[in-house]
């Protein structure tokens, strides 16, 4: 799969917003039944949903939407994780969420397939994965692993 080679973003912070600048974009961790929800997006390959703002949108919105958009999944409990300064400049917010129910995907959808691995994908997982996008392959997902994991053992049972 072409541009599946890891790249390192230039910084992710995760203590708290260092930024008061509207994200390029969004990064969602969707959590159903303790477990993350992955897409197949054409020519990247399996992560998480995301995708960048729409003019007047909150990146709150751009997440519920986007994650609707690329996987069927209706949220809640959406919570700002961190930033992501990619090294091309561009600002994404990153976001964990609860599923508390799954639509069809829209036809126009730009993603081909939706899944929830079992077990969990770890960061080294996904790096060892030839099929999983460069998106989870850089520090992002090593970063926000441990939050991640406190925050589904915090939500067990409530989904």
């Amino acid at each position: 799969m072409a541009n599946n080679v890891p790249t390192e973003s230039s910084d992710v912070s995760t203590a708290s917003q260092t930024t008061d600048v509207r994200p390029f974009a969004v990064l969602v961790f969707p959590i159903f039944d303790g477990h993350v929800i992955w897409v197949r997006h054409p020519r990247r390959g399996w992560e998480v949903p995301g995708g960048k703002l729409e003019p007047g949108e909150t990146p709150e919105d751009a997440a519920i939407r986007e994650v609707f958009e690329e996987s069927g999944a209706i949220l809640e409990n959406v919570e700002w994780v961190g930033e992501y300064h990619t090294s091309d400049g561009l600002l994404k917010f990153i976001y964990f969420a609860d599923v508390v129910d799954v639509k069809t995907r829209p036809e126009w959808s730009e993603t081909t397939d939706v899944m929830v691995p079992r077990p969990l994908w770890d960061p080294e997982t996904a790096r060892r994965l030839d099929e999983v996008s460069f998106i989870m392959k850089d520090q992002v997902y090593h970063r926000v692993w441990p939050l991640l994991l406190q925050r589904i053992e915090g939500t067990a049972g409530r989904t």
